[in-house]
């Protein structure tokens, strides 16, 4: 059964890839900085920065994917592949921790919802700094059950993968501070093992340190500015709200959303009107999903999968009241591995009531065929294809004469997302429209001449058009 599953998540993942690859100013960036590792352009100390925050990351993500960069030879689709077969690689693990966690049943139910959720799909195939959330928030459940287990030694995997996690992305502090009020519930020791593992946590912060020492405390400083100084753009009671309707809009969308265009459904920033056309989960799944809470729950004293489940919620939840901002759904990202574990709790527990079985079957291929009817019809506007096909355009258009960059769009578009494709192709422009922001990711390697063609992109909601003119 979950070698057909593994299928399924693969399916889901893989399908129709290049034409829905999302790739915007985001996928750009980071991959632009593995891609420098990989080439021995630059070798950075620092990660990216945090958005919204002044905060910088620490660089062990982008050193990380300087392998597969390196493997691939930057190409873009090399990172996605890459980061849908963690997804894949991930159900297996929701699988394996499911069956420590609860039952074999259990285990089944949480890998098939999550092969076959639309929206985990989407996650799972998206490359950046936040794609390995869900595999690190699998891992860390996992490593943190065995030290409960006194199976001490997997203190240095959890080690490392919260290290991994906090450099790669700012919800890999919800995976701190789950793995901390975990410790304190469960009165779990500092033995010498205990220990080691976090001086190897602390030692993997210390490029964090040394930029520190080196930028005259710049993180320190933002840390202070945007905790205690910064302006409280939110109130605590805002905040709440926030999560709370955030987090049952997104809780319901993992079951079930009608989807119409990635484009929409991905692109960060997205103008308000324009949010506003995301699909929304039909009304009756969060009744039925206020029920799975209050069952599960119900069982918190007497189950340890429960528990553990419940506090990776809690913690990822309680710890968003610091985010000053409207909360981005990706931010909800660690909760989603705890809600497919407890779903597939639950719906291992009322399986065995015969009277409810025929429905819970009827809502399973309800479910699976939605999902599925998604992955089939959805398009993306401005997918990493479409994109590649106008990179191309342009490179035989200006062949070997040295070339500026524009780019323009009327209504909603994502301008960004071609510059790197250049990069990956071989074919610098000479000057872009995103040099402002991404200039000193590239600089020493542009020729020192004049361009002698001008390319603007024309983006519109079909295609992306080329125009090429000579500079006079």
């Amino acid at each position: 059964m979950i070698i057909l599953i593994l299928l399924l998540s693969a399916l889901f993942r893989f399908y129709r890839f290049p034409e829905l690859f999302h790739w915007t100013m985001d996928e750009d960036y980071w991959s632009y900085l593995p891609y420098n590792i990989a080439t021995g352009y630059h070798f950075p100390a620092i990660g990216g920065h945090i958005a919204g925050t002044g905060l910088y990351a620490g660089p062990l993500f982008i050193y990380l994917m300087a392998l597969p960069a390196k493997i691939f030879f930057g190409n873009p689709l090399g990172f996605g592949y890459l980061v849908a077969g963690l997804g894949v690689l991930n159900t297996f693990l929701i699988y394996h921790v499911a069956q420590k966690l609860f039952s074999h049943r259990a285990a089944i139910f949480s890998a098939f919802f999550y092969a076959s959720s639309f929206l985990m799909a989407i996650f799972d195939r998206h490359y950046w700094n936040a794609s390995l959330t869900p595999i690190f928030t699998t891992l860390t459940i996992w490593f943190l059950f065995e030290v409960k287990q006194k199976k001490y030694l997997f203190c240095f995997p959890l080690a490392f993968t919260l290290a991994l996690a906090f450099h790669a992305h700012g919800t890999g502090m919800a995976l701190l501070l789950f793995t901390i009020v975990t410790w304190l519930v469960f009165r779990l020791p500092i033995n010498r093992l205990v220990f080691l593992g976090i001086v190897l946590f602390f030692v993997l912060q210390l490029p964090l340190i040394f930029f520190d020492l080196r930028h005259d405390y710049k993180n320190t400083r933002a840390l202070i500015s945007y905790g205690v100084i910064g302006d409280q753009r939110l109130t605590i009671g805002e905040r709440v709200g926030n999560i709370v309707s955030g987090f049952s809009q997104a809780s319901a969308r993992l079951i079930y959303f009608p989807a119409k265009d990635l484009a929409l459904e991905q692109t960060l920033g997205l103008p308000e009107q324009y949010a506003r056309l995301r699909g929304t989960a039909p009304i009756f799944i969060s009744p039925l999903l206020l029920v799975f809470i209050v069952f599960t729950l119900s069982r918190w004293k007497n189950n340890l999968g429960v528990k553990f489940c419940s506090l990776l919620i809690i913690s990822t939840l309680v710890g968003l009241l610091i985010y000053k901002d409207k909360i981005p759904e990706y931010f909800f990202n660690p909760t989603f591995v705890g809600i497919f574990l407890l779903l597939g709790y639950f719906l291992g527990e009322i399986w065995q009531n015969r009277i409810v079985r025929f429905a819970l079957v009827l809502s399973i291929i309800s479910f699976f065929y939605f999902n599925f009817q998604n992955l089939l019809t959805v398009k993306h506007s401005f997918s990493y294809q479409t994109r590649l096909e106008a990179v191309k355009k342009v490179i035989t258009a200006v062949g070997n004469k040295p070339f500026s960059l524009d780019a323009q769009c009327s209504g909603f578009c994502q301008l960004y997302g071609f510059r790197y494709l250049f990069t990956s192709l071989g074919h610098e422009p000479i000057s872009s429209y995103v040099d402002p922001n991404f200039l000193w990711l590239y600089q020493d390697r542009l020729l020192k001449v004049a361009p002698e063609k001008r390319v603007t992109l024309i983006m519109n909601s079909q295609e992306v058009q080329v125009y090429v003119s000579n500079y006079r």
